[in-house]
């Protein structure tokens, strides 16, 4: 009877033992603890205004951040010109830029080295798959003259990986709105624009 009760107190334990261990596994394998943790961009860089989780998010890096900045602000000849590019793990960046032109022909000129074949056109502005680009106008204070100046603007969002990167794109829908995002926060914080710049809010649409 000894040895049949211990029998099946052993029998037991082992059945406890494996219930635990089958646990911890399963629990190893739930998505929120394999979640991969997102290093945040650090606030105030690149003027501010990548200060939104939905940059970190598209970044997608789980190793600190670098972000380079480059910035040149209006005069009464030139428009404010703000490119800040943030380098994640595995050499992907995120890179963004806006860009001024003194008449429409010009801004023409500069988004043919941005536009790519593959975008889709959405109010003010046209996306694909890792990058997106959105077109507003910006009035700056008076010149010298006395005059306002108006600077034709387009602000552009690129995801960049290496050759060969298993990292998805971001998709049309998060490209578009990430680009209105930026746009949003450098004429808020970085342009110096006087005018109410109306730009697509809520989910973006396209046409």
């Amino acid at each position: 009877m000894k040895v049949g009760r211990s029998w099946l107190v052993a029998v037991s334990l082992l059945v406890l033992l494996a219930g635990g261990g089958l646990l911890l596994w399963d629990r190893s394998r739930d998505p929120v603890a394999d979640r991969r943790s997102v290093a945040h961009l650090p606030l105030g860089e690149c003027r501010g205004v990548l200060d939104d989780v939905r940059f970190s998010e598209a970044l997608s890096s789980a190793s600190p951040v670098t972000v380079r900045t480059t910035f040149t602000p209006a005069t009464g000849s030139a428009p404010a010109y703000l490119s800040c590019t943030a380098s994640g793990d595995g050499r992907r960046s995120l890179v963004v830029t806006a860009i001024g032109a003194a008449t429409e022909a010009e801004r023409i000129h500069n988004e043919g080295q941005q536009v790519a074949k593959d975008f889709l056109p959405f109010p003010d502005g046209e996306a694909g798959e890792r990058s997106a680009v959105v077109r507003f106008s910006c009035t700056t204070g008076a010149t010298p003259d006395g005059a306002d100046r108006t600077w034709y603007y387009t602000a552009s969002v690129e995801l960049r990986t290496p050759e060969g990167s298993s990292t998805p794109a971001p998709g049309r829908q998060k490209t578009a709105e990430l680009s209105v995002a930026f746009a949003r926060q450098a004429i808020d914080k970085a342009l110096g624009c006087t005018n109410t710049v109306q730009l697509p809010s809520g989910t973006v649409t396209f046409t």
